[in-house]
């Protein structure tokens, strides 16, 4: 087999990464990048920033569930809870 042109490609090959003929750019120190936020965002970091200072635990009705349980006045009906879980169900579904 032979291989006609070798010579042209090799020339292509070497014109095109000849320093001398690739384009510089020149970047100006002076120029800065920026960083904007949208609204948006804006308003999720306020909000992150509440939830971060909220408690995980609400101490205060804890302690009063544990008194009323502790004290024999705790009263939750089966229907109470599949009340609870089904209005759950429904708000995370729709």
């Amino acid at each position: 087999m032979k291989i006609t042109g070798m010579n042209q490609a090799m020339g292509v090959y070497q014109a095109q990464s000849s320093p001398s003929k690739i384009q510089k750019r020149s970047f100006s120190s002076q120029s800065k990048d920026t960083l904007s936020l949208s609204n948006t965002a804006k308003e999720y970091q306020i909000a992150l920033q509440a939830l971060s200072q909220t408690p995980d635990i609400r101490k205060e009705k804890v302690d009063a569930i544990k008194e009323s349980i502790q004290s024999g006045t705790y009263n939750v009906t089966g229907k109470e809870v599949a009340d609870k879980l089904v209005k759950q169900f429904l708000d995370v579904k729709g």
